[in-house]
């Protein structure tokens, strides 16, 4: 079996394959299927490089004031209730955008309908192959109940089982288009 870091690698080149228009495509149909199945609060992702674009998907959510984000405090993952994502979100670490916790009120995660799990790759057990911090995970496992989707094109599922360590979680759907 590969090792994770190579594995990374080989399904961030993978995805950079990804056509322009089938991204287009993809994000449009995962967010006719999530607003279709979803009527509550969905902890999404601000996605970045050549993650699924969700960002249509986020801006209906905000307007609906139901999207939630992640945002790391304290060492913990955290939702955060984001009405307006064009001011208020920031680059609080390297890459990634994240809610501004003096502009965006934390929420129970009693009151999350459904969390939207990005990946660099899935496999058919429903485990991922996220960037190495582990965040997902943890928030997983702390056994909220709240129903997780693995979102992403179908070019990221793995024809074979990824590398995983005792402290990964599966999602419970795939949501590949």
């Amino acid at each position: 079996m590969i090792q994770k870091a190579e594995a990374r690698q080989t399904y961030l080149s993978l995805r950079k394959t990804v056509p322009q228009e089938r991204r287009k495509e993809a994000a449009e149909a995962i967010r006719k299927q999530i607003l279709a199945r979803y009527n509550g609060m969905i902890l999404s992702y601000w996605s970045f490089g050549t993650e699924l674009d969700l960002t249509s998907l986020n801006q209906i959510l905000a307007s609906e004031k139901r999207l939630l984000l992640p945002g790391i405090q304290s060492g913990q993952m955290l939702p955060y209730l984001v009405k307006e994502p064009a001011t208020q979100l920031h680059h609080y670490r390297a890459r990634i955008l994240e809610p501004d916790p003096a502009q965006c009120q934390v929420v129970e995660t009693r009151r999350i309908d459904v969390i939207l799990v990005p990946g660099l790759a899935f496999d058919r057990e429903r485990y991922r192959l996220g960037y190495g911090e582990g965040w997902y995970d943890r928030f997983l496992a702390q056994g909220t109940g709240i129903h997780s989707v693995g979102v992403g094109f179908t070019e990221q599922l793995s024809a074979s089982l990824l590398p995983r360590d005792p402290w990964d979680r599966p999602v419970q759907e795939l949501l590949l288009t």
